[in-house]
Protein backbone atom coordinates (compact mmCIF):
# COMPACT_ATOMS: atom_id res chain seq x y z
CA UNK A 1 0.00 0.00 0.00
CA UNK A 2 1.22 3.26 -1.13
CA UNK A 3 1.98 6.33 2.13
CA UNK A 4 2.04 9.77 1.34
CA UNK A 5 3.17 12.52 2.99
CA UNK A 6 1.50 16.15 4.04
CA UNK A 7 2.15 18.08 0.86
CA UNK A 8 1.87 15.50 -1.64
CA UNK A 9 -1.12 15.72 -4.41
CA UNK A 10 -3.31 12.79 -4.28
CA UNK A 11 -6.54 12.00 -6.96
CA UNK A 12 -9.49 11.13 -4.19
CA UNK A 13 -10.44 8.53 -7.19
CA UNK A 14 -14.12 7.83 -6.14
CA UNK A 15 -14.97 12.13 -6.34
CA UNK A 16 -12.31 12.19 -9.51
CA UNK A 17 -10.29 15.01 -7.42
CA UNK A 18 -7.28 16.09 -6.90
CA UNK A 19 -6.24 16.98 -3.13
CA UNK A 20 -3.20 17.97 -1.19
CA UNK A 21 -2.10 15.78 1.71
CA UNK A 22 -3.21 18.19 4.90
CA UNK A 23 -3.06 15.21 7.36
CA UNK A 24 -2.81 11.94 7.89
CA UNK A 25 -4.45 9.82 10.61
CA UNK A 26 -4.00 5.92 10.41
CA UNK A 27 -5.69 5.36 7.10
CA UNK A 28 -7.42 8.04 6.88
CA UNK A 29 -6.06 11.13 4.82
CA UNK A 30 -7.53 15.04 5.14
CA UNK A 31 -7.27 16.55 1.88
CA UNK A 32 -7.30 19.76 0.86
CA UNK A 33 -8.45 21.12 -2.26
CA UNK A 34 -7.10 24.30 -5.03
CA UNK A 35 -10.03 26.74 -3.63
CA UNK A 36 -10.08 25.70 -0.17
CA UNK A 37 -12.22 23.11 0.68
CA UNK A 38 -11.46 20.13 3.21
CA UNK A 39 -12.53 16.53 2.99
CA UNK A 40 -11.53 12.87 4.08
CA UNK A 41 -11.26 10.03 2.19
CA UNK A 42 -9.26 6.68 3.53
CA UNK A 43 -5.77 5.93 2.05
CA UNK A 44 -7.05 2.77 -0.35
CA UNK A 45 -9.01 5.03 -2.01
CA UNK A 46 -6.73 7.60 -3.54
CA UNK A 47 -3.44 7.02 -6.06
CA UNK A 48 -0.58 9.70 -6.65
CA UNK A 49 -1.86 12.68 -9.04
CA UNK A 50 -0.53 12.65 -12.45
CA UNK A 51 1.90 15.35 -13.35
CA UNK A 52 -1.51 16.75 -15.46
CA UNK A 53 -3.58 16.51 -12.01
CA UNK A 54 -0.50 18.17 -10.28
CA UNK A 55 -0.86 21.09 -12.87
CA UNK A 56 -4.76 21.31 -12.45
CA UNK A 57 -4.44 21.81 -9.15
CA UNK A 58 -1.92 24.52 -8.79
CA UNK A 59 -4.00 26.37 -11.51
CA UNK A 60 -6.99 26.47 -9.38
CA UNK A 61 -8.82 24.00 -11.39
CA UNK A 62 -11.46 21.65 -9.58
CA UNK A 63 -12.77 20.56 -12.59
CA UNK A 64 -16.16 19.67 -11.02
CA UNK A 65 -18.53 22.44 -8.83
CA UNK A 66 -18.40 22.17 -5.04
CA UNK A 67 -21.57 22.55 -3.46
CA UNK A 68 -22.60 22.54 0.56
CA UNK A 69 -24.51 19.71 1.93
CA UNK A 70 -26.36 19.81 5.27
CA UNK A 71 -24.49 17.21 6.29
CA UNK A 72 -21.51 19.77 6.35
CA UNK A 73 -19.37 17.78 3.72
CA UNK A 74 -18.42 19.02 0.49
CA UNK A 75 -20.39 17.67 -2.40
CA UNK A 76 -19.42 17.78 -5.70
CA UNK A 77 -21.75 17.79 -8.93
Amino acid sequence: MLRYRAGEYVMDVPRGLVGRVEEIEGDLLTLIGPRGVEWEQELAQCRPASPDENASFRNGSTGRRVESSTSGLPRWS
